[in-house]
């Protein structure tokens, strides 16, 4: 019986194990959980009037620290920012906007407006913050270093 060259190279290609495992030296993608989802390690997640808080009460978390805030709600001064310190690498600025409204329900997170570093999320359109506990609460998810 003879073998064609044509047939032995075909079989010696699928028989073929490969000469190195790179697979243990492949990072696994770290990633948390908020209680609200998973997030990767690289961001931080604040959410809003989750878990039974009033609707301008947030909880910063982040993948080792979690942190509350409660932004002054003086009349007609929803739209101006103010600081929150935690242990992230930049200072988080709140503009509450209507969630210190109790009589608008179909509008509390109308003007709620997030800074931190460069970033700037409207909250009520951002593709990065969405419901939480069928829109009772409001989650968005940033990036640590931007």
């Amino acid at each position: 019986m003879r073998i064609s060259a044509v047939s032995l190279a075909l079989f010696a290609g699928a028989m073929a194990v490969p000469v190195s495992d790179n697979s243990n030296t492949l990072e696994k993608r770290c990633e948390w959980n908020d209680g609200h989802g998973p997030i990767s390690c690289d961001y931080f997640s604040i959410v809003f009037g989750a878990e039974g808080r009033e609707r301008s009460e947030f909880i910063i978390k982040g993948n080792n620290f979690e942190q509350r805030g409660f932004p002054r709600c003086d009349p007609w001064q929803g739209h101006n920012y103010q600081p929150f310190f935690s242990p992230l690498p930049y200072v988080v600025m709140v503009a509450p906007g209507n969630t210190c409204e109790t009589r608008l329900p179909e509008a509390w997170w109308d003007d709620l407006h997030i800074k931190y570093s460069s970033t700037f999320l409207n909250a009520p359109t951002d593709t990065r913050c969405g419901p939480v506990e069928n829109g009772w609460g409001r989650r968005c998810i940033i990036a640590q270093r931007p």
